[in-house]
């Protein structure tokens, strides 16, 4: 397992095909849906790299409740990411 922070201060694990953000312990609600629930990337992702964003192709999230525009239906979710600040082997 893998745990990669980016410049905006987010964390995220990456363990195989599954990939969580980590809720951020500074604010007291979580920043994006379902944060700190395990997620099923639906596309291989590159390794990690330091000065490099993340683009996460993952299950559809309307699972865990609309978007912010109140989309309750829809497709994968892409997500990218503040470029990488530090990756870790954690396993």
């Amino acid at each position: 397992m893998k745990r990669v922070t980016t410049e905006s201060g987010s964390v995220y694990e990456i363990d195989g095909d599954r990939i969580r953000r980590l809720p951020d312990p500074r604010v007291k609600r979580n920043i994006m849906r379902a944060d700190g629930e395990w997620k099923t990337l639906l596309q291989p992702m590159a390794d990690p790299r330091v000065g490099e964003p993340l683009t996460l192709i993952l299950e559809p999230l309307v699972a865990y409740g609309p978007d912010g525009y109140g989309n309750t239906h829809g497709g994968p979710t892409m997500r990218f990411t503040t470029p990488v600040t530090s990756v870790e082997d954690t396993a």
